[in-house]
């Protein structure tokens, strides 16, 4: 491999989990329709990424798929339909978790409820039936998801006083 197109590879996977890595903050919660603008946001940015990485002949293709993964599962409409959405981001990316989904429902802005854990179940199964998995190519394992464990964060202050 030339030494141009190594640093392309290398600056393509650094580009791509540092974007990726702000998605896992929990920083930010889409409310009402705005995940769906999220996503088409998400889906354009990577498109002019993927351009930009097969420009400069980066040999890490692989990672062309996980912003257009993440978006259809940001995008949906239904959060029901998610669920069909997460075996493509299972297949290209086997080291994708629980904590990792988590975060991308957090930032579509889905923290709760029957369908929320619906979607971490099928996850659940979908890693069962892939079994093991490709460590060659590592992504998710590298970027840490910020995931909020703790049950009485949404909670206002004043409550809290009630519990002591």
């Amino acid at each position: 491999m030339a030494a141009g197109c190594e640093f392309a590879s290398r600056l393509h996977y650094h580009v791509v989990r540092e974007y990726i890595g702000q998605l896992m903050k929990s920083n930010y919660s889409c409310k009402s329709r705005k995940h769906e603008k999220a996503a088409a946001k998400i889906r354009d940015q990577w498109e002019d990424l993927r351009a930009l990485f097969k420009d400069m002949r980066s040999t890490h293709e692989w990672l062309h798929d996980v912003g257009e993964d993440l978006s259809d599962i940001i995008g949906q409409k239904n959060k029901r339909d998610i669920k069909t959405h997460l075996q493509p981001v299972v297949e290209h990316y086997p080291d994708f978790s629980r904590k990792h989904l988590v975060a991308v429902l957090y930032f579509r802005g889905l923290v709760r409820g029957r369908e929320y854990q619906l979607i971490l179940q099928k996850l659940t199964e979908l890693k069962k039936q892939r079994g093991s998995s490709n460590t060659r190519r590592v992504l998710f394992a590298t970027i840490p998801a910020t995931v909020n464990t703790d049950c009485l964060s949404n909670l206002p202050f004043s409550c809290l006083s009630l519990l002591s």
